[in-house]
């Protein structure tokens, strides 16, 4: 919010509780006239006296009131906020000539009704001198109004000077209080941002962080680091579900890198991996790299296809692929597996014998599955 919005929203709440406190002192004094209006300096007649209890019974609310309907419609706009401080000031300026005693130039209630403006109201400088000429101003209307013949001493003119003088102060001063507290609230705000943005970039490098912790950059299939941490999870609560465990080899994929080089190797494990996913898609599926062209499956929880259908979709998902071999007609691979239906045994167990496994399916010439089952 820019600083002149600030101040108009300010301005908008503040002139309400203004406009009241004028009204309700106005109505106080037209109820109280025979307490200070005999000592009035320029009212000197019953006529003058029943005028002055009329301004102010009648006349002083009805304007304030009108202020407040106008400000329903027009509250927020900067014309109807001047123009309503004027109006304050000038009502106040006629409050404070008109109970002028022959005791003091000063009036009590008036001052104490226009510090009340100059400190809850905000005006900008320039603002504020022309509001205060505006009291002084009117200030000297009413006296001619009253009285034109009347001569009034220079201690008047002194003391109405010295409210003029006062009063800007208390109002720039008021106003540099409220603008440094709105430069520090939106350098508060923008040092806020700055540090939750910085939080969030934080957070964002610490994912990255821990996704490249636990995702092997070839492949981007989850590392053995995080294979090892699974497995550990998974020992420590091994009978509450049951467990598949899948070895998978890409077969003579030395050969590979000979001929085609490293390139081209990383390239098939990559097109590997995805086909892989295409087969083990549930979120409890974990698909790892453990080593060169070997990577692991671990399957948690009831299976709606057997692991044996499992392994034979995923040797036909790479046959699909297509992937030209030096020594084959085309890139496969050799799984061994071993489903558990309540496991006991630690999960590294399980994975040597899916170990066993693939190397009985490379011993019977490769590109092929076998798959033991473990039950109760």
């Amino acid at each position: 919010m820019k600083l002149e919005q600030h101040i108009k929203k300010h301005n908008g709440k503040s002139i309400f509780q203004v406009i009241i406190a004028v009204i309700s002192i106005s109505v106080i004094l037209s109820q109280v006239t025979e307490l200070w209006l005999d000592e009035s300096i320029i009212i000197d007649n019953e006529i003058e006296k029943e005028h002055v209890k009329q301004l102010l019974l009648l006349a002083i609310p009805f304007v304030g009131i009108g202020l407040l309907v106008a400000g329903r419609f027009f509250g927020k706009a900067a014309i109807y906020q001047k123009m309503a401080i004027l109006v304050i000031v000038s009502i106040v300026a006629t409050i404070h000539t008109l109970s002028i005693s022959m005791f003091s130039d000063i009036s009590i209630i008036s001052l104490i009704l226009i510090t009340l403006v100059a400190k809850l109201l905000i005006f900008s400088p320039a603002f504020s001198l022309l509001v205060y000429a505006n009291y002084v101003l009117q200030a000297n209307i009413m006296v001619v109004v009253f009285h034109s013949d009347i001569v009034l001493y220079s201690n008047y003119y002194f003391s109405l000077s010295a409210t003029y003088l006062w009063l800007n102060y208390l109002s720039i001063n008021n106003y540099k209080c409220f603008v440094n507290d709105y430069l520090y609230e939106q350098k508060k705000k923008t040092l806020m941002a700055r540090a939750v943005l910085l939080n969030r970039e934080i957070e964002a490098k610490n994912i990255m962080l821990n996704y490249h912790a636990y995702i092997d950059e070839v492949t981007g299939l989850y590392n053995r680091r995080y294979l090892q941490e699974r497995m550990t999870l998974l020992n420590q609560d091994r009978q509450s579900c049951q467990l598949g465990v899948l070895l998978i080899d890409i077969d003579h994929f030395k050969q590979v890198n000979d001929v085609y080089g490293h390139a081209i190797g990383d390239t098939y494990l990559k097109q590997v991996s995805q086909a892989l996913r295409t087969v083990f898609k549930r979120q409890t599926d974990v698909i790892a790299r453990y080593g060169g062209e070997e990577i692991v499956v671990l399957l948690t929880g009831p299976m709606e296809s057997g692991l044996d259908i499992l392994a034979s979709q995923a040797c036909e998902a790479v046959r699909q692929l297509g992937l030209q071999h030096p020594r084959q007609a085309t890139l496969s691979i050799s799984t061994g597996g071993v489903y558990i239906e309540v496991p006991t045994e630690p999960v590294k167990a399980y994975l040597d014998i899916a170990d066993n496994c693939m190397y009985k399916v490379k011993s019977r010439g490769r590109d092929g599955y076998y798959i033991e089952s473990i039950t109760k």
